[in-house]
C-alpha cells in the first residue's frame, strides 16, 4: 500500500495509478490532481518559470488523465476547508474516476484545513488499509480518543 497527503497525496494516487500491478491500496490525502487548479506560480520549481499552462507537458503532470489504470483499492480524502490543495482538486480526481467507471473510496472531513487532518482521520485511512490489505474488518469499539 501507498499513502501520503498533500504533494504526498498527488504521489500516492500517482503511484497507484501508473503501478497498478504493484499497488493493491492508497490513501491520497490532499492531493493536487489537476494541474490546471494550481495557483500560478505553484510548480514553477518543476516546470521553471514561465511556462504554458496549457501545454501537454503541464498537464501530464496531473493524475485525472490516469485513472483508466487504476485497480488497487484506493481512498481518497481532504478537508472542506483546505487553502492549500484545494478540495477542487479532490473533486476533480473523484469525478474523473467516476466517470471512467472506477471504484473508490472519497472522504471530505467538514472543517479541516490542510494542516489538521487529526486522529480520526488517521484512525480511517488506517481503517482503509486493514480493509483493503488484511481483509479484514478494524474494530468498531476502537476510537482515536482511546
Amino acid at each position: 500500500g501507498v499513502v501520503g497527503h498533500s504533494y504526498g497525496g498527488y504521489n500516492a494516487a500517482r503511484t497507484m495509478l501508473m503501478f497498478p500491478d504493484f499497488y493493491r491500496a492508497g490513501v491520497s490525502s490532499a492531493g493536487v490532481h489537476d494541474p490546471r487548479k494550481n495557483r500560478y506560480g505553484m510548480w514553477d520549481w518543476h516546470m521553471g518559470v514561465g511556462f504554458d499552462r496549457e501545454s501537454e507537458e503541464y498537464l501530464a503532470l496531473g493524475n485525472t488523465h490516469l485513472v483508466d489504470h487504476l485497480r488497487g483499492d484506493l481512498l481518497i480524502a481532504c478537508g472542506e476547508i483546505d487553502e492549500n490543495a484545494t478540495v477542487d482538486h479532490t473533486f476533480a480526481l473523484a469525478d474523473a474516476l467516476i466517470k471512467a467507471g472506477k471504484r473508490f473510496d472519497l472522504k471530505i472531513w467538514p472543517g479541516v484545513d490542510h494542516y489538521r487532518l487529526g486522529p480520526y482521520a488517521q484512525m480511517t485511512f488506517w481503517d482503509h488499509f486493514v480493509r483493503s490489505l488484511l481483509g479484514q474488518q478494524p474494530p468498531r469499539d476502537w476510537s482515536p480518543r482511546g
